[in-house]
């Protein structure tokens, strides 16, 4: 199929190879034309900015577990879970949408990350927290042949761009809580991310400049306020 191969910096000086629909904004205008009233038409065939800073910051964070169990929500094309995937861990490729899923799977086919890098359907924002969570447990158990029956939920959430509607900030820090587990966001500096970080920092996040216009806000240890 026609591809278009964005190419990132992996673990010990590898290259890792990404795929994509060769024209992004083709797909953008696909999806307009298939619903004006979609809110994100395409946007999930584009290697965004932030996308691109957090597999950067990934592929020498000590936070990525080795060996572990990394979930990304919001996943797009994954470049976050494949550098993930490229240091050993079982990455989980996560999206509201079917369209990124398969482009995943070719992405991991093309770096031999069959093994540590799968994609799966998931909307974070559809269902309660405590539902999303068991349903990411058995997805790993599912996606993973090792993945314990006892303990499948990440030891890592990442995403990156997925809080630029003020509607998924309180579900995406929901299944958080639920997940109990440290989670890394690149957040791009845009219209309403203040309010994005803003949320983020009162549920026990840090705030700290990734890249030019992007932020990295981490929660190291799962939070109990009073929220």
């Amino acid at each position: 199929m026609n591809e278009r191969r964005h190419h990132l910096p992996g673990p010990d000086g590898a290259t890792l190879v990404l795929l994509g629909p060769p024209d992004p904004d083709a797909e953008i205008d696909l999806a307009k034309a298939a619903d004006p009233a979609d809110r994100d038409p395409g946007f999930w065939a584009t290697l965004w900015p932030a996308a691109r800073a957090l597999a950067d910051y990934l592929a020498r964070s000590f936070l990525v577990p080795p060996a572990g169990r990394v979930l990304e929500l919001g996943a797009g094309l994954a470049a976050p879970s494949l550098v993930c995937a490229a240091r050993g861990c079982s990455a989980l490729a996560t999206d509201s949408r079917p369209d990124p899923i398969e482009w995943i799977r070719s992405s991991a086919a093309a770096n031999d990350l069959t093994q540590t890098l799968a994609a799966a359907p998931l909307d974070f924002a559809a269902s309660p927290a405590a539902d999303t969570a068991r349903r990411v447990a058995d997805l790993f158990r599912d996606s993973f042949a090792g993945a314990s029956t006892l303990d499948a939920g990440p030891e890592l959430v990442i995403a990156a761009d997925v809080l630029y509607h003020a509607s998924a900030h309180t579900p995406f820090l929901d299944l958080c809580e639920a997940l109990a587990c440290p989670v890394v966001v690149a957040l791009p500096l845009r219209e309403g991310s203040a309010t994005a970080e803003h949320a983020l920092t009162q549920r026990g996040f840090s705030a700290s400049p990734l890249a030019p216009n992007v932020r990295l806000l981490i929660r190291s240890s799962p939070h109990h306020g009073d929220d």
